[in-house]
């Protein structure tokens, strides 16, 4: 199967904070064969196997996050570097739809509910391999997304 490339979006809520929801969105790589990850080698609680690493935005800021996804479950530690904040995200896929929960487990120890959806954008991406006759040149490296099946063009948005 090789590398996949997942894009992921989703709403997560405080439940000290009452109604309202905080958007996040971003992408992972999901390996075939799970990693270790020890505490010296990056800010995460446990050394335990991952098969997923990414990064996703929220308007408190860039985070890390290492993880597992299964058929029917997504799990990951998201870790914001500059605040020194990290939380476990724990997801099962209902029909499709990814709902679950979070808490805190360093500096900030909130709880609360999430759910997500999640995309594969590409099956085993060799982007890094792209080699164009003019490396600045967006179009080509689009028409090779494309060509190589990795996106689909849309006509229009809704």
């Amino acid at each position: 199967m090789g590398e996949q490339l997942y894009l992921l979006g989703g709403m997560f809520q405080d439940s000290e904070w009452g109604s309202g929801g905080f958007p996040f969105a971003g992408y992972f790589r999901k390996f075939d064969k799970q990693f270790m990850v020890s505490p010296q080698d990056l800010p995460f609680e446990k050394p335990r196997e991952y098969n997923l690493k990414g990064q996703l935005i929220d308007q408190f800021g860039h985070s890390d996050i290492l993880g597992v996804l299964e058929k029917k479950t997504l799990v990951f530690n998201k870790n914001y570097p500059n605040a020194g904040n990290e939380f476990v995200y724990e997801f099962k896929n209902k029909e499709g739809l990814w709902i679950g929960k979070w808490h805190g487990i360093k500096r900030y120890k909130g709880n609360g509910i999430a759910t997500a959806n999640l995309q594969l954008f590409a099956d085993n991406p060799n982007f890094v391999k792209v080699q164009t006759l003019n490396p600045g040149n967006v179009e080509e490296f689009v028409d090779y997304l494309v060509r190589e099946g990795f996106i689909k063009p849309v006509d229009e948005i809704e």
